[in-house]
């Protein structure tokens, strides 16, 4: 299955990208930011993890040694979340028409 099924099929596997790209990189701040169960998120990043669409970065915290995790989108990410809006962008045009 490639990365663009999971996106047409899926509109939540286009949600966590896009927010990824907003500069949430946290698994907490996205799961409250798109009101998804946490759960369902983690399934999702384990997906785009899969894909190569996001990364999974480990950095140490300042307090106690705590391990901080962090999700940046890859390149390839974004240039798959930018076809996507705009394919989005041409459908709604062409509704409206």
């Amino acid at each position: 299955m490639s990365a663009n099924d999971n996106m047409d099929k899926s509109p939540n596997h286009f949600m966590l990208p896009d927010t990824i790209s907003e500069g949430l990189t946290n698994v907490d701040k996205i799961a409250r930011a798109t009101k998804l169960n946490y759960d369902e998120v983690d399934s999702i990043v384990s997906d785009l993890l899969t894909q190569r669409l996001i990364l999974k970065i480990e950095r140490k915290g300042f307090i106690f040694g705590k391990k901080k995790v962090e999700l940046p989108i890859t390149q390839i990410g974004s240039k798959l979340l930018n076809v996507k809006k705009q394919e989005l962008d041409q459908k709604g045009q062409m509704q409206e028409s």
